[in-house]
């Protein structure tokens, strides 16, 4: 099992006259080539704004990955089964951020049964080092939202079923 490529994909983020938010179009892409799809995107790009009077606000060309041997977890694994945490945003204390963590693992709050089943155990190494993916001091490898992160070890969270129509 590992995760292996599987293309390119380009998401062109279009804005028109209202601003944000913008419209998102995702091209799948032919061309699998590192070397060539920039050149693919530009004409993409060039050929949509021929056909919209929005504007491109944005776009990124994304590297797909998928497993090449996969294996569904067990019974009982729902991603709507999730662990909402809330922290506070670095350098503005009045404003705050959400962080999922969709199918949590029960290792992830306090208790495995009770109250504290649903509470996430902010002292957890793993809940930290999650939420340090969006904390300068911790992983700083991402920002949350808008060039933002956040003071992952002020954060609180709890358990959350979110409405699936699936099943």
């Amino acid at each position: 099992m590992a995760l292996v490529g599987n293309g390119f994909e380009l998401v062109v983020s279009l804005a028109d006259n209202g601003g944000k938010p913008y419209a998102l179009k995702t091209y799948d892409l032919v061309d699998d080539d590192p070397t060539t799809v920039a050149a693919v995107a530009t004409s993409i790009i060039g050929k949509l704004n021929a056909v919209t009077d929005s504007v491109v606000a944005a776009y990124s060309i994304n590297q797909k990955f998928i497993e090449d041997a996969l294996t569904l977890p067990a019974a009982g694994v729902q991603n709507e089964n999730q662990a909402i945490i809330t922290a506070p945003v670095v350098g503005e204390p009045n404003k705050s951020a959400t962080v999922t963590i969709p199918a949590a693992t029960i290792g992830v709050f306090t208790n495995t049964s009770g109250k504290g089943a649903n509470i996430v155990d902010m002292g957890e190494a793993v809940v930290l080092a999650y939420l340090g993916i969006f904390d300068p001091t911790g992983g700083n490898e991402a920002y949350i939202s808008d060039g933002e992160q956040i003071v992952a070890a002020a954060g609180g969270g709890k358990r959350r079923h979110v409405k699936n129509n699936n099943g």
